[in-house]
């Protein structure tokens, strides 16, 4: 019975990359509802604006409360490219190392 390196590799390559996939998204979804809002600047208000008004004239501008609107908390985008890149490419580079070295080895056959 002799062992198939082959077969054997591929299937521990696609457990591992399964494993990578999930940890990616784990991750991804961590830091985008970690509880980090976004700030000023990200919103779009300039740091001039809320350094220059005293709290009188903040609280002055500042709408009221209405609870019929519904709360929304502004949070980072999921940065959607960066995410897929970051979890198929290392699989990806993986495999094709791999299957580099196998035809390396391959052509060492008599």
């Amino acid at each position: 019975m002799s062992i198939s390196w082959v077969r054997g590799l591929f299937r521990t390559w696609i457990v591992l990359t399964t494993l990578w996939i999930g940890a990616v998204g784990y991750v991804t979804l961590q830091v985008h509802y970690s509880g980090r809002v976004l700030t000023d600047e990200e919103v779009g208000i300039p740091p001039s604006i809320t350094k220059s008004m005293t709290y009188e004239e903040v609280m002055a501008a500042k709408p009221p409360f209405d609870p019929t609107k519904p709360y929304e908390v502004l949070r980072p985008p999921i940065d959607y490219p960066r995410a897929i890149a970051l979890s198929l490419m290392p699989p990806g580079l993986l495999l094709f190392l791999g299957c580099a070295g196998w035809w390396v080895l391959r052509g060492f056959r008599a």
